[in-house]
């Protein structure tokens, strides 16, 4: 070989590991820029002062390991209150999502689809009040998610944030959340105390600390809901042992420790 084309070829090979160098520094670089980002945010939410006091969120577990059935379900035996504006927050994630997944269903004896919520393949959340539904996009429910649906009948407008991501929200009529109806996890109500449930509407997964605010959360207090495990004291339900009732082959457990998110 030339001694010309030695040169080149060595030249070639310093300019190769060169840019492999420098691409590898800007990798490592961009790492830790979004890891500073992160530790910002992370502070950032420690040192924001809520209106409202906050404390550790209550940890529950709820899981609901088998598919077209219509006897597993939780049932809330608290009464439950009138809401003109509500946050319903939790841990979920779904395991069969052949058909809609019904996590959240709340009836009264004047309409059975009070307010109902699913999960739908490939990215929808359906939020029912009354006749009226509005779709929401959301990330893959078959995998964890931390999802908080919030409604305002004031301003007759229906929101979510999904992993700390706010989604665009749609108007609905404006209907209010009447009280002294019965909540389940995991079915769906087609008549007031359980009644009518369908095999085909059954959620199949897991729904961690699910709690209802009466009101509409802000952004910060749902990111250190996510994030840092920390909630609002002014909850208007939660779904704790000595306020439940397990039916079917539910299971209940109190996790040593919170699901988290990135921020």
């Amino acid at each position: 070989m030339h001694l010309a084309s030695i040169l080149m070829l060595l030249i070639s090979v310093s300019a190769f590991r060169a840019a492999n160098v420098h691409q590898n520094c800007t990798d490592e670089i961009s790492q830790l820029q979004r890891k500073v980002s992160k530790l910002n945010k992370l502070v950032s939410l420690t040192k924001f002062k809520p209106t409202v006091p906050t404390t550790n969120c209550t940890l529950t577990h709820f899981e609901f390991p088998r598919q077209l059935q219509k006897e597993d379900f939780v049932w809330y035996r608290m009464h439950f209150p009138r809401l003109t504006r509500a946050t319903m927050c939790a841990w979920l994630r779904a395991t069969d999502l052949s058909h809609q997944n019904y996590y959240l269903s709340y009836a009264t004896n004047a309409h059975s689809n009070q307010l109902l919520i699913s999960l739908r393949k490939p990215s929808t959340l359906e939020v029912y009040m009354q006749s009226y539904v509005v779709n929401l996009e959301m990330p893959d429910p078959g995998k964890l998610n931390h999802v908080c649906v919030w409604i305002d009948s004031k301003r007759a407008v229906i929101g979510a944030f999904v992993n700390g991501e706010e989604i665009p929200s749609q108007g609905y009529p404006g209907y209010v959340v009447q009280g002294g109806g019965s909540l389940i996890l995991g079915q769906d109500q087609d008549a007031v105390n359980a009644g009518n449930l369908d095999p085909n509407q059954c959620f199949s997964g897991t729904i961690d600390n699910f709690m209802i605010w009466p009101r509409v959360l802000s952004h910060v207090e749902v990111l250190r809901i996510g994030a840092l495990g920390q909630c609002p004291i002014d909850h208007a339900v939660v779904m704790t042992t000595d306020r439940v009732e397990m039916w079917g082959e539910s299971l209940y457990s109190v996790p040593t420790e919170s699901p988290l998110m990135d921020v």
